[in-house]
């Protein structure tokens, strides 16, 4: 009831000042823009932390796979903080993070940072976040995570949720966005925060960010077009094993297709002074593999053409970049990917 009377209280108060258009949020820091530089060529580790019991952390300590990411030409590294299968402490008033796991976090986000790399610490919950309750439960475990990271890097920056979905409206999104900010601003007052819009990180729903003014914010996307090429034969997409055998080959209808997505993201942010980084692009490992390689490097280089920063998908999934099992990069992606 709170959160639905202070809501329905600052609509109120914007449609009484005639102030219901979106506001444009402040222009870009030259902190923000330095994020940005650093987070030019970033590669995500989606499996990392999705269990308690996660040991891959270990393997990245032992081979100190963080300097070979950097060595090979990446500048970032996106890791996931997955709150939904986070350990809690037991014996607690509230079901507070577990400080094993949060320590665990903390020394791999310090340890890609001194191999030389920017960190993003993405949220990660399945949660139905447009209930009172799991936003409450969302809000508490940034305000702890960031407590925690207070003293960090700058060079650590926090994105606020994966993928926001589910129920949640452009509005209800921007309002969750801003009190997740202010809660983080209380702990880490000038650290680069990360923040995409709506319907999971759809680019045509950033000019529908409803944020006030904070120029140590940058802001995200995902671009998954044409989604039966880059989709196809993935089990979570009821149907998708209908699109197998699709292709990219880089016609012009194609081309054109991505590179408008591409130029009215980035119309948008030259519009309002902000720093751009699609979150996250990558192709199904099922897809025929020169159209892959083709598609790849189609996209990076149009994001790097519009001053967009970029973070391949996997590290070391199915569609990765390194292969797990032999320890050894996968050398045709990595090179159309870093444009070698």
């Amino acid at each position: 009831m709170k959160r639905a009377f202070l809501a329905g209280f600052i609509a109120l108060a914007a449609i009484l000042t005639g102030c219901v258009a979106m506001r444009p949020p402040a222009p870009s820091s030259h902190a923000a823009e330095a994020a940005h530089q650093t987070l030019a060529r970033t590669v995500a580790f989606p499996k990392l932390f999705q269990q308690p019991d996660d040991g891959s952390w270990l393997d990245i300590q032992r081979y100190d796979v963080f300097r070979g990411v950097r060595k090979a030409g990446f500048t970032a590294v996106r890791i996931f903080a997955d709150f939904d299968h986070a350990p809690r402490q037991p014996g607690s008033k509230e079901p507070e993070l577990n400080d094993t796991w949060l320590t665990r976090l903390e020394r791999v986000a310090r340890q890609a940072d001194r191999s030389g790399l920017a960190v993003v610490l993405a949220a990660r919950t399945e949660a139905d976040l447009s209930t009172d309750a799991a936003q409450d439960r969302l809000v508490a475990d940034w305000s702890q995570l960031a407590w925690r990271l207070r003293t960090a890097s700058s060079r650590i920056y926090f994105e606020l949720l994966e993928n926001p979905a589910g129920d949640l409206t452009d509005a209800a999104w921007s309002r969750l966005a801003e009190e997740l900010r202010l809660n983080i601003r209380l702990s880490n007052p000038t650290r680069t925060i990360i923040v995409g819009p709506a319907h999971r990180y759809d680019p045509a729903h950033l000019p529908f960010l409803d944020l006030p003014p904070d120029p140590n914010l940058l802001f995200a996307f995902a671009y998954h077009e044409p989604v039966a090429f880059t989709r196809q034969g993935d089990p979570a997409i009821r149907g998708s094993d209908a699109w197998l055998g699709t292709r990219w080959t880089g016609t012009g209808e194609e081309m054109t297709r991505i590179e408008t997505d591409l130029d009215r993201a980035a119309r948008w942010a030259r519009q309002n002074g902000h720093k751009l980084v699609c979150f996250s692009f990558i192709s199904s490992a099922r897809a025929e593999p020169t159209s892959r390689m083709q598609w790849t490097y189609f996209v990076a280089r149009a994001l790097e053409e519009r001053d967009i920063a970029w973070c391949y998908g996997s590290f070391a999934g199915d569609a990765g970049v390194f292969d797990r099992d032999w320890r050894i990069w996968r050398q045709p992606l990595l090179d159309t990917l870093l444009n070698k």
